[in-house]
């Protein structure tokens, strides 16, 4: 679910004496905390910058609708950022 869930489960590893990736592999999602942990976790990060230009790129072109919602589909890719926490 996110970063801070994989953070508990190499905490889960490190107390029970197994090794991250020779014994389990561990990847996160968000890529908040990823980087800075001992080992690096892989995670899968959210293009948050594209997500917020096209939310605001959704307003101008609404602006001088009606304030009713409508629905739009964007398709924006997840970057996978691969460290050393999977074996890969």
């Amino acid at each position: 679910w996110s970063d801070q869930y994989a953070i508990g489960a190499m905490r889960y590893c490190a107390d029970t004496n197994r090794r991250i990736p020779q014994d389990m592999a561990i990847t996160g999602f968000d890529d908040i905390f990823a980087p800075s942990l001992v080992p690096p976790l892989t995670s899968v990060g959210m293009p948050l910058e594209e997500m917020a230009q096209a939310a605001i790129q959704m307003i101008i072109e609404n602006k001088h609708q009606t304030m009713d919602f409508y629905a739009k589909t964007i398709t924006l890719s997840p970057k996978l950022a691969i460290r050393r926490s999977t074996d890969l």
